[in-house]
């Protein structure tokens, strides 16, 4: 029911980049009011593209000067003379596109902009600060051009303010045409300045667009590189995106198509591209018996090794189909591609049935596995407490490619001499699909493990989670404490097997966001007493993780010049007792007095361990603990550039660190998008990379997840 509403915001947003906003005259350039879409004057005397000059001389180009700055300066007149050949800026002049077409091409190309005129009452524009730029569309003008061979024909329209420009190269059995829409007319340098900025708003050509439709030749896919220039990874999404047709590539601007069964292809040139990514649906069953083994509360009762082989072995069936149809490739490209797809999902396959076989044979694993399940069916019955929904025990259930990847990974977290300790896990799973439930079942795993078996040194940090944005860190911060609330509740119940030490959760971020130090937490508290609205967001939690009651702002807090703590004071809830906090905490100082369970922080926060001695706290160096051995990072694709850079020295610190605790730590991260994400873990983690769910041989299916084409996606 969106789609209509979203193709008017689309509507909407169009004329506010492009135009026109308005169909009345505008009282501000219009170069200033259209960012998008404009072709500008040819500028004969300059050259160079790099916009980063910030040089007095571009200033000709600005078009915010008032009318009223003075116009006959002589001063001014001869500095602009003297800078026409030192700018370097040179905006765009031109857009179009190319296509492929075999045999004689007939085309019928279609041109239209709009130009603003400012009205000509004054020969001085000194005068009437207030004066306006009127609209007027210039006639659409279309051309019918047959080509065949190599040529080159230009089209002069509007009075010879623009061309048409049409090229056609020989290719293969083919012809590679260029057609391009160029502004040509050309700007006066050798008048005062705010000539000038009239002058380049009225030779420009705004809402520019360029059409062609073939209404004779046969369009063809636009020719791809040659396989052998290409790496492995793009060999196989080249393979993976085989379905996927490119008719035209756009210059200046994108290209986009219509080309219907019957009937004409027609491209355009596309300033504000659109396209629906899908939406992704998860792999599932209406058979009952493979839900059950997807069930938390089933698994928490037991890990049913032998349903989870039979829910593992569908997954395999899946893959001898898939080799079924990697052999059928003739191809010796897309065969190599599709082989090396087909053994990374057997990799996969292998590692599955390794963490059954673990669960099968390891009693602690088993168990820690147990109590993760239970933690996760904890929290989300809470949740749904909170949201007076009704509770139905069945409806519970991992996603199949959560499950999958506990079963995935389990081993190499809780075994440093296993095969895949050292290679990085890549959760790669469209937004919104359950990544981040994912690593959390993975971190209540490990939590449990370590406090079954090392039951003296547990106490300390077992895993970092970390974020590159601090709001996203916030948000998640929020999620994950639900979760440890829970696994508390449990240990609680359990303090025999998993010890008197909480298992708990603090956040690690800058002082912006939450305190540093026990006497902010102090003047926080009392200004939440005062009643100042906005003083309770600095302590990043508002209200009771588990049952979403409102800290009082007397008893909620304990805040003092060496201790900070979350109380909640709703008797009904299972962390109201008075001498027990919340097991939660979001103040520096507290988190290096009691290293929390699970760290949650920002990358650039832990660049304060080369400053912050306190901070070794979290690595056990002062109380014996074990240190961690889970690393996880969220939204791998956002470091990059000068935050990769600094991330990847501060990485091989953190690393070197752990290991001189003798420990080496395993790594986890998650992305939204799988690009050249092998490079990034080298240069980041110096470290192998293995994604999950990996790949098959076609986009829009991985087993566990296929695209849904029944529903409208995101645009």
């Amino acid at each position: 029911m969106y789609v209509d509403s979203r193709k008017k915001l689309v509507k909407w947003l169009r004329s506010q980049l492009i135009g026109p906003a308005c169909k009345d005259s505008l009282s501000t350039s219009p170069l200033s009011r259209y960012p998008a879409g404009v072709l500008h004057p040819i500028d004969p005397d300059s050259s160079g593209i790099d916009p980063a000059s910030s040089s007095p001389e571009e200033t000709a180009l600005r078009d915010d000067v008032t009318d009223d700055t003075p116009a006959n300066d002589e001063t001014n007149d001869s500095k602009l003379a003297q800078s026409t050949k030192k700018r370097r800026y040179v905006p765009p002049s031109s857009v179009g596109f190319s296509c492929f077409v075999r045999g004689e091409a007939q085309l019928l190309i279609t041109a239209s902009a709009t130009s603003y005129q400012h009205p000509k009452a004054s020969n001085s524009p000194g005068r009437g600060r207030h004066r306006r730029y009127e609209r007027e569309e210039l006639q659409e003008t279309t051309h019918e051009l047959k080509v065949s061979g190599s040529v080159r024909k230009s089209i002069p329209i509007w009075d010879n303010r623009a061309v048409i420009d049409v090229r056609s190269r020989q290719h293969q059995d083919g012809l590679i045409l260029t057609i391009t829409l160029c502004n040509r007319s050309e700007l006066k340098w050798n008048v005062a300045q705010n000539f000038q900025i009239i002058d380049r708003v009225e030779k420009s050509l705004f809402e520019a667009h360029l059409e062609c439709i073939i209404d004779q030749g046969e369009l063809l896919d636009y020719p791809r590189v040659d396989p052998s220039l290409l790496t492995e990874e793009e060999l196989e999404l080249e393979l993976q995106y085989r379905e996927k047709r490119i008719y035209a590539i756009g210059h200046g601007a994108a290209a986009d198509w219509n080309v219907p069964q019957k009937g004409k292809p027609k491209i355009w040139s596309e300033f504000m591209p659109e396209t629906e990514v899908p939406l992704m649906t998860v792999q599932t069953s209406d058979e009952n018996d493979e839900n059950e083994v997807l069930r938390l509360h089933r698994l928490a009762d037991a890990p049913m090794p032998d349903e989870l082989s039979r829910f593992v072995d569908n997954y395999g069936n899946w893959i001898d189909h898939q080799q079924l149809v990697a052999s059928e490739f003739r191809n010796p490209d897309e065969q190599n591609a599709a082989n090396r797809i087909c053994e990374k999902m057997q990799t996969a396959l292998g590692r599955m049935r390794q963490g059954i076989e673990l669960l099968r044979t390891d009693q602690l694993a088993s168990e820690s596995f147990q109590i993760a399940n239970r933690a996760m069916f904890d929290q989300l019955i809470r949740t749904d407490v909170i949201k007076q929904k009704e509770i139905q025990r069945d409806a519970y259930l991992w996603r199949p490619f959560q499950l999958a990847f506990l079963l995935t990974v389990i081993a190499s977290v809780i075994r440093e001499d296993d095969d895949f300790r050292d290679i990085l896990d890549l959760i790669w799973f469209p937004t919104g699909g359950g990544k981040t439930e994912a690593y959390l079942g993975l971190i209540a795993f490990l939590i449990a493990w370590r406090r079954l078996k090392y039951p003296d040194r547990s106490k300390g940090t077992a895993a970092f989670m970390r974020y590159t944005l601090r709001l996203l860190t916030q948000q998640q911060f929020q999620r994950a404490t639900r979760m440890m609330c829970s696994l508390d509740l449990i240990r609680r119940k359990d303090q025999e097997r998993l010890g008197e030490t909480p298992i708990d959760i603090g956040i690690w971020v800058g002082g912006e966001f939450s305190p540093n130090r026990f006497e902010d937490a102090e003047d926080i508290v009392a200004q939440i007493k005062e009643g100042k609205p906005n003083a309770r967001y600095r302590l990043l939690l508002e209200r009771c993780p588990w049952c979403d009651t409102q800290f009082d702002a007397d008893r909620g807090y304990c805040a003092t010049n060496d201790t900070f703590n979350f109380y909640c004071t709703n008797r009904d809830c299972d962390f109201s007792d008075d001498d027990l906090p919340l097991p939660c905490n979001v103040v520096d100082e507290a988190l290096y007095n009691e290293p929390p369970t699970l760290l949650i922080g920002t990358v650039d926060k832990f660049a304060r361990l080369a400053w912050e001695e306190r901070s070794g706290a979290f690595f056990g160096l002062f109380d014996g603990s074990r240190p961690p051995e889970l690393i996880i990072q969220d939204e791998l694709h956002l470091i990059t550039g000068p935050l990769g850079s600094v991330a990847g020295l501060y990485e091989a610190g953190i690393e070197t660190l752990l290991v001189q605790r003798g420990l080496r730590p395993k790594y986890v991260a998650s992305t939204a998008t799988i690009r050249m994400a092998r490079e990034q873990v080298q240069r980041l983690y110096a470290k192998d990379l293995a994604v999950f769910p990996p790949p098959g041989l076609s986009y829009d299916n991985t087993f566990f997840a296929r695209t849904d084409k029944e529903r409208p996606g995101r645009l």
